[in-house]
C-alpha cells in the first residue's frame, strides 16, 4: 500500500469531519476513497483528495447540497464549481446584508426607547437633537380615522419591505401651518438610508 495515503481516521482529524459524513460521501458518489482494503474494507484517501474536502466544507457553509458538487466532481469541472461557489457567495452577502439591516434597526429601537425612558423620567420640558432622516409618506386625508390611520402605516411598512429599505421604526404625522392653525399634513415612517420612491422625502 502506498505509504502517503491516509486513513479515514486521519483525514477525519486532519479536516475536522466525522467518519460518517466521509462514508455518506463514499456512498453517493461524491468523493470515493483512493483505495479500499479488500479484506478489512477500511477506506483510503490521498493526500491530493483533501482539496475536495476543503470545498466540500466551502461548499456546505454556503449552504450548497452535495448533490449538486456530484456531476462536477465527476468531470472534474473546476470552471462550473467556481461559478457555484461564487453564485452561492454573492447569495451569502445577501444574507448577511439583510442581518445588518436588522441590526440596524434593533439599534434605532434601543435608541428610541432609552430616550422614552429618558422623556419619561424627566420632570421638566425634555429636548433632544434628532438627527437627519429618511422618511416615507402618504398624504393625511380629511376623513381618516384611526383604523384607516393604522391601516396607512401598516401599507408605509410593507412598503418599506418591498423597497428593500431599512426600518427604523419611527412613525407619526407631519404638520403644516396655514392660516395661522396647525393642520396634519403627512404620515410618516422612517428608514435609515434614502431609497427609490415617490414617497421619499
Amino acid at each position: 500500500m502506498d505509504k502517503h495515503l491516509l486513513t479515514i481516521g486521519e483525514v477525519s482529524k486532519m479536516k475536522n469531519m466525522t467518519t460518517k459524513a466521509l462514508r455518506f460521501y463514499d456512498k453517493i458518489g461524491l468523493l470515493k476513497p483512493y483505495s479500499v482494503d479488500q479484506i478489512n474494507q477500511y477506506r483510503y484517501y490521498h493526500p491530493d483528495q483533501l482539496m475536495h474536502l476543503d470545498i466540500i466544507k466551502a461548499a456546505r457553509n454556503l449552504e450548497i447540497s452535495p448533490n449538486e458538487l456530484i456531476p462536477l466532481f465527476s468531470r472534474q469541472d473546476s470552471a462550473g464549481l467556481v461559478a457555484l461557489l461564487q453564485a452561492q457567495r454573492e447569495k451569502a452577502l445577501e444574507k448577511l446584508q439583510k442581518l445588518q439591516n436588522v441590526l440596524t434597526g434593533i439599534d434605532h429601537i434601543q435608541n428610541n426607547m432609552l430616550a422614552a425612558e429618558k422623556s419619561i423620567a424627566c420632570d421638566t420640558v425634555y429636548t433632544r437633537e434628532i438627527p437627519q432622516r429618511h422618511i416615507l409618506t402618504r398624504p393625511w386625508l380629511e376623513a381618516d380615522d384611526p383604523q384607516n390611520i393604522q391601516n396607512a402605516f401598516s401599507a408605509l411598512d410593507i412598503l418599506v419591505d418591498e423597497l428593500d429599505g431599512i426600518a427604523t421604526y419611527e412613525s407619526g404625522v407631519l404638520y403644516k401651518i396655514s392660516n395661522h392653525n396647525t393642520l396634519p399634513d403627512k404620515l410618516f415612517t422612517t428608514v435609515a438610508k434614502p431609497v427609490r420612491s415617490e414617497y421619499y422625502d
